[in-house]
């Protein structure tokens, strides 16, 4: 199986979830368009074009700020009695599409000059963010 396949199959799960939100959830607008972007990105990759590389950019930054948001949220909160975290099931598309957004553009781009090492430290950043989110949002299911 390719790498592309892979990426693609999670693009299609992400995007059904994200309609599924969209018609279930109330507050559909704070998850959907982040984790509906990356499975947008996921299936159309042309990281020569301006467009898709400003709209992977927000889709990393919001993503991996939402994941981190959440993951500090419920790190925080959890160990309140009686207290039942009916959002933290958002934190597993939120992370998985971060992670998938940031993962195709770390391995599209390529690094020649000195800005591009800032660039992959703040995606490197927000891939380590995500992939903690990740498992942290297994508690959850």
């Amino acid at each position: 199986m390719s790498l592309r396949f892979i990426e693609s199959v999670t693009g299609v799960g992400l995007l059904a979830h994200a309609i599924y939100q969209f018609q279930f959830n109330p507050s559909w607008y704070v998850y959907s368009p982040i984790y509906g972007l990356a499975a947008i990105l996921a299936f159309i990759q042309l990281p020569q074009n301006s467009v898709w590389r400003l709209l992977s950019a927000v889709s990393v930054i919001s993503g991996g700020a939402l994941s981190a948001f959440l993951l500090w949220t419920f790190l925080t909160i959890d160990s309140t009695p009686s207290l039942d975290l009916e959002e933290a099931k958002n934190l597993l598309p939120v992370a998985l599409g971060a992670f998938l957004s940031t993962f195709i553009r770390i391995s599209s781009d390529e690094t020649t000059r000195p800005v591009h090492y800032v660039r992959n430290f703040i995606l490197t950043s927000v891939l380590l963010i995500s992939a903690v989110s990740l498992l942290f949002s297994i508690k959850y299911l």
